[in-house]
């Protein structure tokens, strides 16, 4: 005889998870090594990674928003994501729409400037900020990405 606690048993089916980014870039990597490890814990049942790109990520959140609620739909968000309804007030997921369970990882932030450049030390960046009329120019990897603030 099966009792209630091993019917109930989570997970019974495969879990989606989703990664709003495209294949091979640093959240599919992480959804494909969070899905391995999670092996560990969901005994026969797999966790199947599914990229749903574009909107800067909200794509993928709005799939998840919007799929049933009972845990078999993940996503793998950045803080990007967390900090686009801030930004953008048409935010097609706004902060209410998940739940925040946990970090996954901790992705060092570095500043790069060509070897051959005047300014080789943070201090000398400093410096040369203070120095410009204004005009200092930057890259960052999106409008909602942390180094973008």
């Amino acid at each position: 005889m099966i009792s209630t606690a091993q019917a109930d048993a989570y997970p019974q089916k495969a879990i989606t998870l989703v990664a709003p980014y495209g294949a091979g870039g640093a959240s599919d990597l992480a959804a494909r090594a969070l899905a391995e490890t999670a092996r560990k814990y969901t005994g026969e049942q797999p966790v199947v990674v599914v990229n749903k790109t574009g909107n800067g990520g909200m794509n993928g959140a709005r799939f998840v928003s919007e799929a049933k609620p009972d845990g078999y739909t993940v996503l793998l968000s950045r803080v990007g994501m967390a900090l686009y309804p801030a930004v953008y007030t048409d935010s097609p997921v706004g902060w209410d729409d998940y739940t925040f369970l946990g970090m996954l990882e901790s992705t060092p932030m570095i500043l790069a400037v060509n070897a051959n450049s005047d300014v080789q030390t943070v201090d000398d960046l400093i410096a040369k900020i203070k120095d410009s009329d204004g005009a200092t120019t930057y890259a960052a990897s999106g409008p909602t990405a942390i180094d973008g603030f």
